[in-house]
């Protein structure tokens, strides 16, 4: 068995890059609308927002 596994990413990417990331982690509930308004919001300000779905 691999141990390689496939999972989904919601991502959001500043107008600019190269730039710095972050990775978020989900809450308990998933990704949510709160979270990816939040990541919309820094990734205006220049991060590449990653969290697994």
């Amino acid at each position: 068995m691999s141990a390689w596994r496939r999972f989904s990413v919601y991502i959001e990417r500043p107008t600019k890059t190269p730039a710095p990331a972050v990775v978020v982690l989900q809450e308990v509930f998933g990704v949510n609308k709160v979270m990816r308004q939040s990541c919309r919001e820094l990734a205006d300000h220049g991060l590449l927002m990653c969290i697994q779905n």
